[in-house]
């Protein structure tokens, strides 16, 4: 049990999930980096957010979009310098 999660507090996989659930509804499974996730929303509740969460909460999404780009554009240039040599087992 999490209790409340204000939004912005999840992987995006989990963030779309609990976005489209309604209240009493239990997901599919969903693959994230942790593992296969199970999600049930018991319920939401309303919640006014100052200006400087609202702007926290922008700086997170931010950071994390820029963190996925920079991880994407570094796994495809360690793969593009990776040499990789194929053999058959000796006889």
């Amino acid at each position: 049990d999490l209790g409340w999660v204000p939004p912005g507090q999840f992987v995006p996989q989990l963030e779309r999930v609990v976005g489209n659930l309604d209240a009493g509804q239990i997901s599919d499974p969903v693959v994230t980096p942790a593992g296969v996730q199970l999600v049930q929303v018991e319920g939401r509740r309303e919640q006014v957010l100052t200006s400087a969460q609202q702007r926290q909460l922008a700086r997170n999404v931010l950071r994390e979009k820029k963190a996925e780009e920079a991880f994407d554009t570094w796994s495809k240039e360690v793969r593009g310098r990776a040499y990789v040599e194929y053999r058959e087992p000796p006889q």
